[in-house]
């Protein structure tokens, strides 16, 4: 994106070479244009340098790539001798990370492991191959197979929650679209982020009193009585 305009970005560019857009007549343009390069790149490298922040020493995190493994029949062999040796390693990372966890809700990790895992291996292995995608679903669904792998369910079940999702950002974006909208593009980057920190870390409408904003308003200046 820094050497390269998307789509929309080279649709507009080339459409308004000339200084305007759709008829309308672009003010300073020469020198907005190269003003957007200057912001366009300042704000790339803040994402990246944001993005590299958040994910630093993802690969240094075993834990999460042995639970990775774990829980995708995917990332799986195919190969019998490979399947009945895979996990060997995973699944004693995640027992001795959450051990505390796991002996709280009664998992026997000695049954986890060397009884439970390798026949849940070859139930879900044997799946037809859409179906495996969303094998562990439906062990949790049949009480029967459910009663197979009691203690190794605890512990896919504990995976299953950890944070994996993009779901955050992807509602601080939702939340950015609904705040910067085109009645309002010229917000400052401290309103917006104001704005953005009180809707999605801001108390609900039914505990917000609004009075102590209304307070605080007056007592900063001088106002006139209404």
């Amino acid at each position: 994106m820094e050497t390269e305009a998307g789509e929309c970005e080279e649709g507009f560019l080339a459409e308004s070479q000339n200084g305007t857009y759709q008829n309308v007549e672009l003010l300073r343009f020469r020198e907005s244009r190269a003003e957007y390069y200057s912001v366009k790149r300042k704000l790339l490298s803040s994402v990246v340098a944001s993005l590299q922040f958040q994910f630093k020493g993802i690969e240094s995190q075993l834990v999460l790539q042995a639970a990775a493994k774990l829980v995708d029949p995917r990332e799986w062999p195919a190969d019998h001798l490979e399947l009945a040796n895979y996990g060997r390693d995973h699944l004693p990372t995640v027992c001795e990370h959450f051990a505390n966890v796991l002996v709280g809700i009664g998992c026997d990790r000695d049954k986890a492991r060397p009884v439970e895992w390798p026949g849940a291996k070859v139930l879900i292995k044997s799946l037809p191959q859409g179906l495996q995608r969303n094998a562990w679903q439906d062990v949790f669904l049949d009480d029967e197979r459910r009663s197979s792998f009691p203690n190794l369910l605890l512990i896919v079940e504990l995976i299953l929650v950890l944070p994996l999702s993009t779901a955050t950002v992807e509602r601080g974006f939702s939340a950015m679209k609904r705040t910067k909208t085109d009645w309002r593009s010229n917000l400052s980057v401290q309103m917006l982020t104001s704005l953005l920190f009180i809707t999605l870390e801001g108390p609900d409408l039914e505990h917000f009193n609004a009075m102590l904003i209304v307070n605080r308003w007056f007592k900063e200046a001088d106002r006139r009585s209404l």
